[in-house]
């Protein structure tokens, strides 16, 4: 965090057109292809001028109005001990392409895992999965003090096929929200899928953050996000070892 804080303040920048090269995935929900229903994001081991980039990006964003999001609004069945005092515990939201885990669609045999993505009635595709090191240890560490959900700008047939594996019988995440909970943001004719937390319209943003490998998700409130490095492969990684 300390080297992405010095890293911000530096003042040279990194243009738009990097960040269109680098790749923040804009997806085709009717293409059938598995590439198109996640959230990968290329960032070629060059996490700083990626986020340099990003930062420009989110200063030509305009934060819409409050009253337009009325249809993403989400209420969680737990809300009610969402908070801080007795009994409560805040809310810690996690991306999940890139942050939990990797989708391997090129050298899919070299990866981790395989699971099977369902793409219709009639045809699944195999994907390799890296799953980032320590992440359960850590889920279950960050449970003491938090509520913790998935939120990723992946479609749900995609992210719930990857979430049935990591976390098979529900008890890291205690929720799961998809591309059709993010708000969709126009910037130079292209659209960025946006974790906007006013969703959760009963919940204090003060009682809220989000890890997320890209600042593009949390554009709307910076203060919350939790940066992480994005995770592609290996086992010796150690951004979230507690």
């Amino acid at each position: 965090v300390n080297s992405f804080k010095k890293e911000k303040r530096k003042s040279e920048r990194t243009s738009s057109s990097t960040l269109k090269r680098k790749s923040f995935l804009i997806c085709k929900e009717d293409n059938a292809n598995v590439k198109d229903m996640t959230n990968i994001q290329e960032i070629n081991n060059n996490f700083h001028e990626y986020t340099r980039a990003c930062m420009e990006i989110i200063a030509k964003m305009e934060i819409p109005n409050e009253s337009t999001l009325t249809k993403l609004f989400v209420t969680l069945p737990f809300e009610n001990k969402i908070g801080f005092g007795e009994g409560k515990k805040r809310l810690a939201i996690f991306d999940l392409d890139e942050t939990l885990i990797h989708c391997e669609l090129k050298e899919i045999d070299s990866a981790q895992k395989k699971i099977k993505i369902k793409m219709s009635a009639s045809l699944e595709k195999t994907i390799g999965l890296n799953i980032r090191p320590n992440f359960k240890k850590s889920i279950l560490k960050i449970k003491e003090k938090y509520h913790v959900v998935m939120f990723t700008a992946s479609l749900q047939k995609y992210a719930d096929a990857v979430m049935n594996e990591i976390d098979p019988t529900g008890s890291l995440f205690e929720y799961r929200l998809y591309r059709n909970n993010c708000t969709q943001i126009k910037v130079e004719n292209q659209i960025y899928y946006i974790k906007d937390l006013r969703v959760f319209k009963n919940i204090s943003l003060d009682d809220i953050v989000i890890i997320d490998n890209s600042v593009l998700s949390f554009a709307f409130h910076l203060d919350n996000g939790i940066p992480i490095l994005p995770y592609y492969s290996g086992s010796d990684e150690k951004e979230m070892k507690c």
